[in-house]
């Protein structure tokens, strides 16, 4: 492929695997698929906010979300910056997940008792592979974070967005985890926890606060989760001013395929998140114990930490609160 700039901002990825990725930041790009004979087979012009990605030898350009923030050119103070990126696009029966990100935040299996999520199973957005089913917390993927590193995940101003699909909600869990991190030396319960309810699908959140009791939260209406759809979650916490628990908190799920969420809620009046303690354990599909039945059940996919909120995300800030602290 032949990338022309036609007087713009933009960032270009290319991975091990010679995958391309671009994305504008500003102004307009032209983007010219190329064969084997360096002959164009496909133009297009992209402009300010959008993205594209192009497999080796392919045939199509394909949209993607636009990720200013994964640029150097970004990250001015106060400005976004993605923190860690897991594809969760490995080879089957990879243990390891790759972090994407210049963190290097890899995750990885139990080293003993682990078992791969990695099964080839399809992704969304007509990318290569996804991460599951998470069928035990054995499949769990997770990192114990240092101290340099828990640091890194800034809990005053953060996004988390992921692809997931097909919850477990035919056991006896009460919760199928998404985003998981505790300290088991420290807190006999979770310190932050994205999930969706085994009963009802709610999509819900929970945290440690500052006087180190826990707080949970669920969207306000019982959701449902078509079978093998995926659907695109994100989560903003803002902690707003200096003053105690004015925090604003947002749930966005959009369906693959779909421009408009089908659902979207702001929580307002939250408590403020007690910073991650180092030494505790960060997981995706599951908890951070092997004794209980908390994991995802179906795939993960595109999993992200954002420090800050991009401004794509910020919209869904300006809906009307619809439910409050319990």
């Amino acid at each position: 492929s032949r990338v022309i700039d036609l007087g713009t901002r933009f960032g270009l990825v290319v991975n091990p695997s010679h995958e391309t990725e671009v994305h504008v930041i500003q102004g307009l790009v032209r983007l010219n698929l190329l064969d084997a004979a360096r002959e164009i087979t496909e133009t297009q012009d992209l402009t300010e906010n959008t993205a594209v990605r192009v497999q080796p030898e392919s045939k199509t350009i394909t949209r993607i979300e636009a990720s200013p923030e994964i640029f150097v050119q970004n990250l001015a103070r106060n400005e976004p910056r993605l923190v860690a990126h897991w594809k969760l696009d490995e080879p089957e029966s990879s243990v390891t997940a790759r972090d994407s990100g210049d963190s290097h935040l890899d995750l990885n299996v139990m080293a003993e008792t682990g078992l791969s999520p990695f099964t080839n199973k399809p992704a969304p957005q007509n990318t290569s592979t996804a991460a599951g089913p998470f069928q035990s917390q054995l499949h769990k993927l997770f990192r114990t974070l240092n101290t340099t590193e828990a640091e890194l995940f800034d809990l005053k101003r953060f996004t988390i967005s992921l692809w997931a699909r097909n919850p477990s909600r035919d056991r006896q869990g009460d919760s199928d985890t998404l985003f998981h991190y505790r300290n088991t030396r420290l807190h006999s319960t979770s310190q932050f926890n994205l999930y969706s309810d085994s009963t009802t699908g709610r999509l819900g959140f929970g945290f440690l606060d500052a006087a180190n009791q826990y707080h949970s939260w669920q969207t306000n209406q019982d959701i449902r989760w078509d079978q093998d759809r995926w659907y695109r979650i994100v989560f903003t916490y803002d902690a707003n001013t200096a003053a105690p628990n004015d925090s604003i908190v947002t749930y966005t799920r959009t369906p693959e395929f779909s421009s408009t969420p089908d659902l979207q809620q702001t929580f307002t009046n939250i408590k403020d998140i007690l910073p991650l303690s180092p030494g505790g354990v960060l997981a995706v599909g599951g908890s951070t114990l092997s004794d209980i039945s908390r994991h995802w059940g179906g795939e993960i996919a595109d999993v992200r930490f954002i420090r800050g909120i991009p401004d794509r995300f910020l919209n869904s800030q300006a809906q009307p609160a619809l439910i409050a602290d319990p």
